[in-house]
């Protein structure tokens, strides 16, 4: 877990809570008084801890520095991506960034997708250099990808998140919770919501409570015969890679 998805994780739950249960005024401030200092704590002082306050900057107040490092990780991807999108000009990377991960999976190897494409072909960073949504989305396919991309996870976790609601059944709420926790990895990663570890985890949800979910028998015998594949696909990808 690393400190942004905790933060995320953090402040959607306090938001929802808000909304939810309609909190007076009084107890507002002190939710967003909480929440400050949770991405105080959490943010700021989780990266010091990290990587120690002279290496992230030195002759700084140690109170001080936090604040600074919360500023710098809410602009630095626009910054990140103002340059990287210098670099491409008009020649976006038509889905290599945010769709990059499902070749991966039947190529074992290809490296060419995603933040490591980033860092390959546009920094000299050691370490990979990931864009966040929806800014990977405009990288990809420019305002076209933003308002596509993102129209589209919208109606989804917006039905699955009724169903959850609604029905209050285990799989709505199994599921819910594995695309909420997919989408904070996406504000932080870029990459779809809809990523191949959400399908792989959806196929046994869909198969446990296959006699709760309206579905067409063939359908359900497509999921299985889906769900296998994907297993012998895993098993595959692991004897390559080791």
């Amino acid at each position: 877990m690393q400190r942004q998805e905790l933060a995320n994780l953090l402040i959607g739950s306090i938001l929802i809570s808000v909304f939810v249960k309609k909190y007076k005024f009084k107890k507002i401030i002190k939710l967003i008084l909480l929440l400050f200092l949770i991405v105080y704590l959490v943010v700021g002082v989780g990266t010091i801890l990290r990587y120690g306050q002279d290496t992230l900057v030195k002759n700084t107040d140690i109170l001080i520095l936090p604040f600074w490092i919360i500023h710098a990780e809410f602009t630095s991807p626009i910054a990140f991506t103002e340059s990287i999108l210098e670099n491409i000009g008009n020649n976006y990377l038509y889905g290599l960034y945010s769709f990059g991960i499902f070749i991966s999976v039947v190529i074992p190897g290809f490296k060419m997708h995603g933040a490591e494409l980033i860092r390959t072909s546009f920094t000299d960073k050691d370490t990979a250099q990931s864009l966040a949504a929806p800014l990977s989305y405009y990288v990809d396919f420019g305002i076209y990808g933003i308002i596509a991309i993102g129209f589209i996870t919208g109606l989804l976790v917006t039905y699955v998140y009724k169903r959850a609601i609604i029905t209050k059944h285990p799989f709505w709420m199994l599921y819910y919770t594995l695309l909420y926790l997919s989408l904070l990895w996406s504000l932080r990663a870029g990459v779809i919501i809809i990523s191949p570890l959400l399908i792989y985890l959806l196929l046994p949800l869909l198969i446990i409570f296959n006699k709760y979910i309206r579905l067409h028998k063939n359908t359900k015998n497509a999921i299985l015969l889906f769900y296998l594949f994907t297993l012998l696909i895993s098993f595959i990808g692991l004897g390559i890679r080791i």
